[in-house]
């Protein structure tokens, strides 16, 4: 037997079976390495180009931040244009408490800057409660942000915004409004014309460096910011600060809860001045919200006699009396359906209809509204604006209170006819007491006379509104003398003004509050409504104290307050181009004649010591002995047409000085030679 032995041969068989097995395990890796690549790849592929804008965002946070630019909101200004709001450019300072290295000497450096207590700003300075923004203070001065820009700290932040200024402090505050944090308008014309004021915010894309400091880039996008447009408003600075100084002064004087007035043109409607007022210290200790309440508008109360107004103008107007009329006013005491009716002070047997106001009778006023009905005085009432708001541009206004007249029995008929069992607010008073004034037509109030875009270009001017005629300018006529005889012999004679024909009429009303039935006691809202000139009227004010507690008559309260305002206001220079006249009463108290004499606001001219209306943009001009060149600027000023006869001095006009001017007048002037 032979063996073919061969050592080596006997381990051929395990080493290929070894190269084998590695051989597979090296390309199971290649393929394992190869599929890893693959998805890495394609992971990044992904990243990078299928869902890039996450991550760019992401990565663009680290060194850019987008920046709010904010847009200027639009001025308010007065009708003379004076700045009554406006925005300033101010820097806020905050902080990221995650870059802050050494919070100690930040908080010292800033309590040497700004003011307060170190352990403040470590506070607002602590990562674990405010982690990348903390707000350190608003309004930087210009020196206090050039101190800290300086120090060059890693983590402060320095916002730029905009800031609401005041630059009459808190004159017309009520009437204009305010800003909260977010910029939007609270109160005021600030709220209702939000929109147009506040613009549109832009935006920028500003660059980062480590200290977290920002840098603008023009490689970088952005948007302009689109500033608000400007509100032009009707107020008068001068007449709004001179009606809040003298109605602070009444309300402190009389002790009232609060008072309010509002002047207003009672050709045009436009608001002049609105105030509202408490005594001193008040609203100190008022929540703010209450503060900023245009009581002019938000507050109604019972009118009182003043509405007696609207009950003469219904009487006339339906040919029911006459100015002369007589009525039995009962010897002071009137029963009706089950009550008793009481003139105050006095008790009056025959008094005219003039009369019944002078006297601001009760009982006559209640019974003229029983020989009149329930319906007409009603619709009367409506028509003069009682029940409705007015729709001027302020929130919340009310529209006061008038019940459906088929609610009246002929006791409530009786009482609303002297103002009891109605509400309203002053400004109803004094679109009613325009209508009078001005012929007989009741006018919307207007509050907002023109907007103007950025640039300065008016895109928007108010126009004269008229809601509708309620009486006959006749009718007005005669109650406008009647007004003026209140003041004159009447009730009214604290509101009278010396050589100034002023009209007006007398309010004091019981308070009632909800939640109390019947009124409260000692409790009475004080007021007082009138214009002047008597013939060619100019403004229309009223004035009304809330619970005065010395002499609380609207006589003896409110008629003062009147009278000192409209003192002042006759004192004031005129704007140019714009008079009305001054005028007193004859020996023989009829008819009136206009005079300067010792006054100090002269807006007549004399000729031939006859005494008569100068100017007036409603009224006719006196152009009796001018010459035919100022006789005709005269006429341009105010947008009248002339016809001329002859040449030289005016000699003679149709129509007479004062009379009022419609869009049909043409004056015809007759001159002649001076040789």
């Amino acid at each position: 037997m032979s063996f073919d032995l061969n050592p080596r041969g006997q381990h051929r068989a395990p080493s290929q079976k070894l190269k084998e097995r590695l051989s597979n395990r090296a390309l199971q890796f290649t393929a394992t390495l190869t599929i890893l690549i693959l998805v890495v790849l394609f992971r990044a592929f992904a990243v990078q180009v299928l869902k890039r804008d996450p991550w760019i965002s992401l990565s663009g946070e680290q060194y850019e931040q987008r920046v709010k630019l904010p847009a200027a909101r639009g001025l308010i200004l007065d009708r003379h244009n004076r700045i009554l709001a406006m925005d300033l450019s101010v820097t806020h300072l905050a902080a990221d408490p995650s870059l802050i290295e050494d919070r100690d000497a930040v908080s010292r450096l800033l309590e040497e800057v700004l003011g307060q207590k170190r352990d403040v700003y470590l506070d607002l300075l602590d990562p674990a409660k405010y982690q990348q923004f903390s707000l350190i203070q608003k309004n930087l001065t210009e020196q206090q942000k050039e101190v800290l820009l300086k120090s060059s700290l890693r983590g402060l932040i320095f916002q730029n915004d905009q800031a609401r200024i005041h630059p009459y402090n808190a004159l017309a505050r009520q009437v204009i409004g305010i800003t909260d944090q977010d910029d939007r308008g609270v109160g005021g014309v600030e709220q209702t014309q939000d929109v147009q004021l506040r613009g549109e915010d832009g935006w920028a894309i500003y660059q980062k460096d480590g200290h977290n400091r920002r840098f603008p880039s023009l490689e970088l996008p952005s948007e302009s910011p689109v500033n608000g447009y400007d509100l032009v408003l009707t107020l008068d600075y001068s007449l709004q600060a001179l009606i809040e100084e003298e109605l602070k002064k009444g309300v402190n004087q009389h002790h009232a809860k609060s008072g309010c007035a509002v002047l207003v043109d009672p050709f045009r409607g436009d608001v002049l001045a609105m105030a509202t007022s408490w005594p001193d210290g008040a609203e100190e200790t008022m929540p703010f919200a209450e503060t900023i309440q245009n009581l002019n508008v938000q507050w109604d109360f019972e009118p009182g006699s003043t509405f007696k107004i609207v009950t003469i103008a219904a009487a006339l107007e339906e040919g029911l009396y006459e100015s002369n009329s007589l009525v039995h006013c009962e010897n002071g005491k009137y029963k009706l359906a089950g009550h008793v009716i009481h003139d105050h002070e006095k008790e009056y047997d025959w008094l005219s209809l003039s009369q019944i106001v002078e006297y601001s009778s009760n009982i006559g006023a209640a019974k003229i509204a029983k020989k009149m009905g329930k319906d007409v005085l009603y619709k009367y009432a409506q028509n003069f604006g009682f029940g409705n708001r007015t729709s001027i541009a302020f929130p919340g206004e009310t529209p006061g209170i008038l019940r459906p007249s088929f609610k009246w029995n002929s006791f409530a008929t009786a009482t609303t006819a002297f103002g009891q069992g109605l509400s309203c607010t002053s400004l109803q008073l004094a679109m009613m007491t325009a209508a009078i004034a001005n012929g007989g037509e009741l006018l919307a109030p207007q509050i907002i006379q023109s907007v103007r875009n950025p640039e300065g270009i008016e895109v928007a001017v108010s126009s004269k509104k008229v809601i509708r005629r309620v009486i006959s300018e006749r009718t007005a006529s005669e109650v406008r003398m009647i007004l003026e005889r209140v003041v004159s012999q009447g009730s009214g004679k604290l509101a009278g003004v010396e050589r100034l024909p002023v009209a007006g009429k007398t309010g004091t009303a019981q308070k009632s509050v909800s939640g109390y039935r019947g009124y409260l006691p000692n409790a009475y809202v004080s007021s007082f409504v009138g214009f002047w000139p008597v013939l060619t009227p100019r403004y229309v004010l009223v004035v009304v104290l809330d619970e005065p507690q010395q002499m609380y008559w609207g006589s003896q309260s409110a008629a003062p307050i009147f009278s000192a305002i409209v003192s002042r206001i006759s004192g004031l220079p005129l704007a140019p181009g714009v008079a009305s006249p001054t005028m007193r009463r004859a020996e023989n108290n009829d008819p009136f004649i206009f005079s300067s004499m010792n006054h100090p606001n002269p807006e007549v001219e004399q000729s031939n010591n006859i005494s008569v209306a100068a100017s007036s943009i409603y009224h006719v001009p006196h152009m009796t002995g001018l010459s035919l060149r100022d006789a005709m600027r005269k006429l341009s000023e105010i947008g009248i047409q002339a016809r001329i006869d002859g040449n030289g001095v005016v000699k003679s006009q149709d129509p007479p000085a004062g009379t009022r001017i419609t869009p049909d007048t043409v004056c015809r002037l007759i001159c002649e030679k001076i040789l």
